[in-house]
């Protein structure tokens, strides 16, 4: 089973597109890449992001001409907006909506790339055979983790569940036995931000510390690698602020996994536009 993400902010697009093969048959997993940051700071991409953007699409696209079938983890346009541009008979499955705003966002997905020779569904709670290939998708997290099994290796794309759903996510995944996790990270570049909770700490900075502990918990008692990369990837100080999980050996950016060159087009514009503000303290695992 070969594991090949096409798109990631750590290539400078946000984009977690990924491409699963195995036994002659494809998977996509989120085709969709965006350029983003415009409402922070209102800076604008410069040419190299539009050109990294464009260069992504184009990966993406032509992937898709040659898969079997394409999962949506997350109603975020940068995991499904290039739909419409994947052939007209392509097998789409779609995270199971779980509020009002998600079910708007599928029926508006689904007016766009619906056809007669379309098949779309729901994937949550499912698993379906693909040739060689086993899929399962989470049911009841925020974004939907898609389980990949071939020739006794698991693969799992977890989009933000170590995000969003920090406990629930973590026993998903961990149930799996996965070898190779696919993961966002934390919102770190909205450590800024000064909303306060009940207890006077900033939301953003109690979850990016709870989903480090999360990681942290993942690697070490499922001994898997993890790729994480995605919204972790937009700010410049990332290393520092996680750096715990990647002083264990087993976790990567999407760059590193591919032996390629980080670019961190939109962490680098924020930070050239002074977007990134001061956070009061580090994020640790023990904190």
């Amino acid at each position: 089973m070969k594991i090949l993400p096409l798109a990631a902010d750590s290539l400078g697009v946000r984009s977690m597109a990924t491409m699963v093969t195995g036994g002659g048959v494809s998977l996509l997993i989120d085709p969709g890449a965006a350029l983003g940051g415009l409402e922070r700071n209102d800076a604008v991409p410069s040419d190299a992001e539009r050109q990294a953007a464009a260069a992504a699409r184009a990966r993406i696209i032509t992937a898709a001409s040659r898969c079997d079938a394409v999962f949506v983890t997350s109603y975020g346009p940068d995991h499904h907006n290039l739909l419409a541009d994947c052939r007209a008979t392509l097998p789409v499955f779609l995270k199971t909506p779980s509020d009002a705003g998600e079910y708007s966002a599928a029926r508006a997905i689904i007016d766009v790339i619906k056809g007669p020779g379309r098949s779309i569904g729901f994937a949550g709670g499912s698993e379906t055979a693909f040739g060689a290939l086993t899929v399962g998708c989470s049911a009841g997290l925020s974004a939907m983790a898609v389980t990949v099994r071939s020739e006794g290796r698991t693969f799992v794309h977890g989009s933000s569940s170590l995000n969003r759903d920090c406990d629930a996510g973590l026993r998903h995944v961990i149930g799996q036995a996965p070898d190779l996790v696919y993961l966002s990270g934390a919102p770190l570049y909205r450590l800024g931000e000064d909303n306060r909770d009940s207890d006077g700490e900033p939301p953003i900075r109690g979850a990016c510390r709870k989903a480090l502990r999360a990681l942290l918990e993942l690697v070490g008692r499922s001994g898997c690698r993890a790729v994480v990369d995605h919204e972790l990837l937009r700010t410049m100080d990332y290393r520092q602020l996680y750096a715990p999980a990647f002083a264990t050996g087993r976790v990567s950016t999407a760059a590193e996994f591919l032996n390629s060159k980080e670019t961190l087009l939109e962490a680098a514009r924020m930070s050239e536009r002074g977007a990134l503000a001061a956070r009061g303290g580090q994020v640790t695992a023990a904190a």
